[in-house]
């Protein structure tokens, strides 16, 4: 990106902040990064401004342009990808290059904004049981299956349910959150068949402190028999 510079217009008082953040697998988002600049010079002949991110990871996306008056207090704001992210550390600069046209072949003094980062995504709900599940129904005695998980570190509060219940299925979690939970699908009705999706859901707070809410699940084929 950026084959010419155009030198009338340049980022200046460029404030990067510390991106340092911990999110967990399944879904928890990653929180966007705001770097502010001013941008001086010639703004006659300032137009659109485009921003194009480089990310080796590719855990960062689009940026958005909120302008400030006079040139001053511009910020941009960089969106994290809505990707379900893999446990790991990821650390690298992100390129932030301010262009003014849309190939971004022109950028402004001062572009790229070179802002470093570290991602840290700590393990979420792991099922330890082969997805999608069968689960024989029949008259007569429960038939009841009983699903292992591992919930997230930090885990404070979690839950196993059907977004919408099945006649005659119980879903009982064990009392309190462990690093290794057992949840029971009980087939109680008289037999029948059909399938729905089962949700694992854990309320899990980071070593930095932030609470979040990850989710994953599984569906669930029920079988009549005999």
């Amino acid at each position: 990106s950026g084959d010419s510079r155009d030198e009338s217009l340049a980022l200046s008082n460029v404030r990067i902040p510390i991106v340092d953040q911990e999110v967990f697998e399944g879904g928890d988002p990653l929180v966007a990064i705001e770097v502010t600049a001013d941008l001086s010079g010639d703004l006659s002949k300032l137009g659109q401004v485009f921003v194009v991110v480089e990310d080796r990871d590719q855990l960062f996306s689009t940026a958005a342009v909120s302008p400030g008056a006079n040139g001053r207090d511009n910020r941009l704001i960089i969106q994290g990808r809505p990707i379900n992210l893999v446990a790991g550390t990821f650390s690298g600069p992100l390129r932030v290059f301010v262009c003014l046209d849309v190939e971004c072949q022109r950028t402004v003094a001062g572009s790229p904004v070179i802002v470093p980062y570290t991602i840290t995504v700590r393990p979420g709900i792991k099922m330890n049981f082969p997805t999608p599940l069968t689960v024989a129904t029949g008259a007569g005695s429960p038939r009841t299956l009983e699903l292992p998980i591992t919930l997230p570190p930090g885990t404070e509060a979690w839950s196993a349910a059907f977004d919408f219940g099945p006649n005659g299925i119980a879903v009982t979690n064990s009392d309190t959150p462990s690093p290794r939970a057992l949840v029971d699908i009980s087939a109680l009705g008289v037999g029948y068949a059909g399938d729905w999706p089962i949700w694992f859901s854990a309320t899990a707070r980071t070593s930095k402190g932030r609470v979040a809410t990850v989710r994953v699940g599984s569906q669930v084929f029920f079988r009549s028999q005999p």
